[in-house]
């Protein structure tokens, strides 16, 4: 058993991984450390990121991603930096994990992330600022006044996106503001801590602290369940509305697409069709905004049959054809890439792994991901 023994914290990950010691504790203990560093993974003419660059330059292949498995799981960092051109931080920047406490950051992470998209020659999307989730206790569990709460907003905005500034590109600003139902009451907006005491505002004062951060940085804002045409479509396209007549700085939207497939107990899913969310795309991009597929998995429910799979397969492929069709998308982006790693594992059943990404646990390309290789190689 070994503790680890850390110098004071330095501005660079890097810096800080070299500051990093270890002693065994006893004389029956032995200690190996070693430095994985944060490499370059060799390239390949014939990924999803090399096909898309010739075929559709408009657009990223994306994932999300974690950074103890980019650190530690060299099946897990190869695949990552070879198919992909763009990386959203799963966790690693979300505010409880990034802003642990009250007058202190933890950036190691992040950094790390940023760190390897750039050895990589990845972009990275910020995600994400503002939330009514993933916030720290001191936060959540604080007694503050509204002018209290906007200014640790507007602080922890411009922190984090000044800290970054030049290195992340585009941000989700916002994440998803919007409640699923009711939208008549409070503009349709969650009740959040952040609308409890700035109103809809709160969401002019983040974006216009993120531009004057990095007025060069593309501001989003993200969310679920908005890429059919229903009432909660209509209640995001009046929201940016609003925001666009206030001047608020806004550059696009990211359509999550968590959909579900198959049936079981519970019932049928039938995930949004690709034609109606390309309807429902195009309205935004109308406002003159850029759209993106921002954290795209395909679940499938009940038993896993060849037929399923295979519509598993073709409905990522639709989707894909819609990103390549509109070159106002600008990424298609899956929430992570193996069932190794992924939030649709059942909870509280460790030993199993959710089903809906491209690899399965094991690092083999599944059928969805021959699709889109397909798809991307052209006619």
């Amino acid at each position: 058993m070994a503790k680890c023994i850390s110098a004071p914290m330095r501005t660079s990950a890097a810096r800080l991984r070299s500051s990093l010691t270890a002693q065994a504790e006893g004389s029956a203990s032995a200690v190996t450390v070693s430095d994985l560093g944060i490499a370059a993974v060799p390239q390949s003419a014939d990924s999803l990121r090399a096909l898309a660059r010739t075929n559709a330059p408009h657009l990223s292949i994306g994932t999300a991603a974690a950074v103890i498995p980019t650190m530690t799981d060299s099946a897990y960092r190869s695949i990552l930096g070879r198919e992909f051109s763009i990386l959203t931080p799963e966790n690693d920047m979300k505010f409880q994990f990034i802003h642990p406490q009250r007058n202190g950051y933890a950036f190691a992470e992040g950094d790390s992330l940023v760190e390897f998209a750039e050895r990589n020659g990845m972009a990275v999307h910020g995600h994400a600022l503002v939330w009514s989730e993933a916030n720290p206790r001191w936060l959540a569990q604080g007694n503050y006044s509204a002018a209290e709460l906007q200014a640790i907003m507007e602080e922890h905005v411009k922190t984090v996106v000044g800290r970054y500034k030049g290195r992340i590109k585009e941000w989700d600003v916002i994440n998803e503001p919007l409640k699923d139902e009711k939208f008549n009451v409070n503009l349709g907006l969650r009740d959040s801590i952040w609308f409890k005491a700035m109103g809809e505002k709160f969401l002019d004062i983040a974006l216009r602290a993120a531009h004057e951060a990095d007025p060069d940085a593309k501001l989003y804002i993200n969310e679920y369940g908005c890429e059919a045409e229903d009432d909660k479509a209509d209640a995001l396209f009046t929201l940016v509305q609003r925001l666009q007549s206030r001047g608020v700085p806004l550059h696009g939207i990211g359509f999550q697409v968590h959909e579900d497939i198959g049936k079981d107990s519970d019932g049928t899913y039938d995930p949004v069709s690709a034609s109606e969310f390309k309807r429902t795309a195009k309205r935004f991009t109308d406002l003159g905004l850029e759209v993106r597929v921002s954290e795209l998995d395909v679940n499938m429910h009940g038993k896993v049959t060849d037929t399923l799979r295979s519509k598993q397969a073709e409905y990522f492929k639709s989707i894909l054809a819609r990103t390549q069709a509109n070159n106002r998308f600008t990424s298609y982006a899956m929430w992570g890439f193996t069932d190794r790693y992924s939030s649709l594992q059942p909870e509280g059943e460790y030993n199993e792994f959710g089903n809906g990404l491209i690899y399965d646990e094991h690092y083999a390309p599944k059928l969805p991901y021959h699709k889109i290789k397909e798809a991307l190689q052209g006619p």
